[in-house]
């Protein structure tokens, strides 16, 4: 599956923010769509955001 450079950029620094950022964190758990809607991402890197996080979740 490929990604845009935009879509790698974004995704790195959702991953990157969840990672340093407690309440981005608490956000992105709780309203993962609300804030996934404030980046710049394709539906395909959204849906791999998505299924990454419900995997940590689990």
């Amino acid at each position: 599956m490929q990604y845009s450079d935009s879509d790698l950029k974004a995704i790195n620094d959702i991953v990157r923010r969840a990672h340093t950022e407690p309440e981005f964190r608490i956000k992105l758990f709780k309203n993962p769509n609300t804030v996934l809607d404030q980046f710049n991402v394709s539906d395909k890197a959204k849906s791999m955001v998505l299924d990454f996080f419900n995997e940590i979740k689990n």
